[in-house]
């Protein structure tokens, strides 16, 4: 299993290996997705509203941040 740099991120890597938001079972793929697909933070929000929008943005920060190591791992 890869290990991906989470500081400072709410994601945490699950046993299995798939990237979660911390306290969720919301997946890293689910957020950036609907991301890519147009959605913007509040509308993500709206359709996962346990999130908070920190969390939501911190999420696609570390994605945009990390987008190699990410999509290699999408």
């Amino acid at each position: 299993m890869e290990q991906f740099d989470f500081t400072d991120s709410p994601l945490r890597q699950d046993a299995e290996g798939t990237i979660r938001v911390i306290g969720s079972r919301i997946t890293l793929d689910t957020l950036v997705h609907i991301w890519q697909q147009g959605d913007t933070f509040e509308e993500i929000q709206d359709g996962f509203p346990t999130l908070s929008l920190d969390q939501i943005k911190g999420v696609i920060a570390w994605y945009v941040n990390h987008s190699a190591a990410a999509d290699a791992y999408l």
